[in-house]
């Protein structure tokens, strides 16, 4: 069997002890150790209190005082597995991990894992509950890591609150073999173990240690191990296994140590070198000693590693590697550049490595949401850094795609504040719409973009049972204006569907956006379209509130504007875009439109002419058939009118906008552009005036050209009669035109 370890004078030890400052011979074991029962100590009151603490002076080199501004660790279990340690130094009593299931003494094994009495951890070595140290080195090791700290005694360790997990697996003279360290890690891996400390080393490999080393970190341990202490290129086992963080020695000047191993696989380097630590009966009753070795250095990596997953508990093996080697000082080297790995480890950098990347995941009560506006999906974002660490009381935004996203209720578009996680790194909110689409979220916090693991995608359908409808509630009176004014109109109605109704006239898309539109017939163009306040000369105003649920009210609130004389009924009715108009309840305002101001032009050229629409009025005696053309032919039309109405037609306005002049304008809808339009016309929607007065039953004859579209179809062109300015009057006529 592979014999290892600690014990004797062969290269294949760690590290190297050196016996009391009497003694004359040296042990090569895991560190040189001088005993020294009355080290000479210079007391120096300090943060903490302890005090040989001023004699610890590689706590400073590896910046580990200020690192306890950040924290002074936790009570994680760290397993060392050595030599024992002396459960009854005045630094180490009451920092032993203790197996809740397990009663001490009894000669049971009371939580049925193989091990009897194992309260404090296991001798491997005589399979009993003996982890006592008769060598010294265990307890050296646990003192570095975690010596009771700022409790007015001895020496400082870097964890103040971690529990050692006493795993002995190394005999009286420090040695031992490959099978009884790999059961000691998987007793480690398997009893709530966070951290292993393996300060020794042999130069060969070993199937059962690489196993138990892979099954250790598949449970997410830490594993730390010295290099060894043969002074040549090419580093120990267990420290050379893939993902176990490789230790070696510098002195005070960081340089590699003359003792210490170093080449390829190194990972960190630490002090080793005239260390003071925590003797034990084995060491000649010396309370405290020092020694040298990379067996000390691993120790105080282990140390900090402890005190880094106190900050970030769920950092895995590769990631608490990552910063330490990410931070650490980098030191000079000879010109392979491997004596030191990443440099010598600093504390204070590694606590304070700022994680560079946000990233979360999402969690959906549903991934498929009607799109009615009222059923919301719960959304859960858990928001860590790079290591998955929770980030809490982080402020969160939201950006989602799409229209009508209506956010823990609210209407919300572009960025949405959503608050700030919790202790978890938690934040919880609905999403909702009435617009069938696909969403895409996204969220980002400050500058920083949050990157996800899991889908962000939700997706809004339509269901046959959805239904927009209303019923009307009241309207403002029908008024009466003077041309050029304007009114506010407004309507109130009901949402007596089972779909939520939303107005946003921020939003990026019109689908699903509620709006008051002209009606009977839809989208025509109104002749009271107010250019500073209406969306479009069909599309009046959105509605108040912005939401409006089933059973709720809404208000379409709107101003019009007198561009011509007459009495009018304007139809409205309100549409959800691109998805449905509301049922139609006629709404509708009867305006009347007068004009005192303008020049009475009868006095002029004829006492019949008036002002006043109503006066106005004519009848068809005929006009063409409807006509079959080609592509851009030119049409002949004409049309055989008859004044009946009380006010000649008079060829000219009263004024230069042409006021009072009667004219053939485009109909259905009204002054719309015409498809037919031809240059000799007077404007895309005014075909010709009379040229004449025609006085009351008058007949006028109309000739017109038309030009026919180059898009073969059916066409049906309306027009009708109007006094500009006045108003419109007479029948609607018009031409079935087919082009093909």
């Amino acid at each position: 069997m592979q014999k290892w370890i600690l014990a004797g004078l062969s290269v294949i030890y760690t590290a190297q002890w050196i016996a009391p400052v009497s003694a004359t011979s040296q042990l090569q074991i895991a560190g040189t150790i001088l005993g020294d029962a009355n080290l000479p100590v210079t007391i120096q009151q300090t943060t903490p209190n302890d005090p040989l603490f001023s004699s610890q002076t590689y706590l400073t080199q590896i910046n580990v005082p200020s690192a306890w501004d950040t924290t002074t660790g936790s009570n994680i279990p760290i397993a060392v597995i050595d030599t024992g340690i002396d459960l009854s130094h005045e630094d180490l009593m009451g920092k032993f991990w203790v197996n809740p299931d397990e009663i001490p003494g009894n000669g049971f094994d009371d939580d049925s894992n193989g091990y009897i009495d194992d309260y404090n951890g296991y001798n491997f070595i005589s399979n009993n509950s003996d982890i006592s140290d008769n060598h010294g080195h265990g307890t050296g090791i646990a003192s570095l890591i975690a010596a009771q700290t700022n409790n007015n005694k001895g020496m400082a360790g870097i964890n103040w609150r971690a529990s050692l997990m006493v795993l002995k697996a190394l005999n009286s003279a420090g040695g031992g073999d490959f099978s009884t360290v790999a059961r000691a890690i998987r007793y480690a891996a398997d009893n709530g173990a966070k951290i292993i400390n393996m300060s020794f080393g042999a130069v060969d490999d070993f199937s059962e240690l690489s196993s138990a080393v892979s099954y250790a970190l598949s449970k997410q341990i830490i594993i730390v191990a010295a290099v060894g202490n043969n002074h040549g290129q090419g580093i120990f086992y267990p420290s050379a296994y893939s993902d176990v963080i490789a230790v070696s020695s510098i002195g005070n000047s960081g340089n590699i140590s003359d003792f210490s191993n170093y080449g390829t696989g190194v990972d960190i380097a630490a002090p080793g070198e005239n260390i003071l630590m925590a003797g034990s009966s084995a060491n000649g009753n010396s309370s405290y000693v020092r020694g040298s070795g990379s067996s000390f250095a691993a120790a105080e990596v282990t140390g900090i590693a402890s005190l880094l997953l106190a900050r970030y508990p769920s950092l895995s093996p590769t990631q608490v590697s990552s910063v330490l080697k990410s931070t650490a000082t980098s030191l000079s080297s000879d010109s392979s550049g491997i004596y030191v790995g990443a440099g010598r480890i600093n504390a204070s950098q590694a606590l304070n490595y700022q994680p560079r990347n946000l990233t979360a995941r999402l969690s959906f009560s549903r991934t498929t949401v009607p799109a009615d506006g009222m059923t919301p999906a719960t959304i859960t974002l858990v928001v860590g850094d790079e290591f998955s660490q929770p980030q809490s009381n982080l402020s969160v935004t939201l950006r989602a795609s799409g229209s009508n996203n209506l956010v823990n209720g609210v209407l919300a578009h572009g960025d949405t504040a959503l608050g700030m996680t919790n202790t978890q790194g938690q934040i919880t909110f609905t999403l909702a719409s009435n617009v069938a689409e696909t969403k895409q979220l996204t969220f980002s916090s400050g500058a920083n973009s949050i990157g996800l693991s899991s889908s962000n995608r939700i997706v809004f359908n339509v269901s046959k049972s959805m239904r927009h409808s209303m019923s009307w509630i009241r309207q403002s009176s029908y008024p009466t204006m003077h041309l050029g004014d304007t009114t506010t109109l407004w309507v109130e109605v009901k949402n007596t569907g089972n779909v939520a109704w939303i107005s946003d006239k921020v939003a990026g898309s019109a689908k699903g956006q509620m709006w008051l539109g002209t009606d009977r017939p839809k989208n025509r163009e109104s002749s009271f379209y107010d250019a500073s306040s209406w969306g479009s000369r069909n599309r009046a105003t959105t509605m108040t509130p912005s939401v409006v649920h089933p059973g709720e009210n809404a208000r379409f609130e709107f101003t019009i504007r007198a561009n011509q004389n007459g009495k009018f009924r304007e139809y409205f009715r309100p549409v959800v875009e691109y998805i449905s108009w509301l049922n139609d309840l006629g709404i509708y305002w009867d305006v009347t439109v007068t004009n005192p101001n303008i020049f009475d032009i009868s006095n002029i050229f004829n006492p019949f002419t008036s002002t006043n629409i109503s006066e106005y009025s004519a009848d068809i005696r005929g006009k063409t058939n409807d006509l079959t053309a080609t592509p851009n032919q030119n049409l002949g039309l004409w049309v055989d009118l008859v004044n009946t109405g009380s006010s000649a037609w008079m060829p000219a306005g009263s004024d230069l906008r042409g006021t009072g002049a009667v004219r053939l304008g485009t109909a259905t809808p009204r002054d719309r552009t015409s498809n037919f339009y031809s240059s000799s016309w007077m404007s895309p929607n005014r075909v010709m005036g009379t040229g004449i007065m025609v006085p009351p039953n008058g007949t006028l004859e109309l000739y017109f050209s038309m030009k026919a579209p180059a898009t073969p179809g059916i066409y049906q062109e309306n027009f009708q009669l109007l006094s500009e300015y006045i108003g419109w009057f007479g029948p609607v006529f018009g031409w079935k035109i087919t082009v093909k």
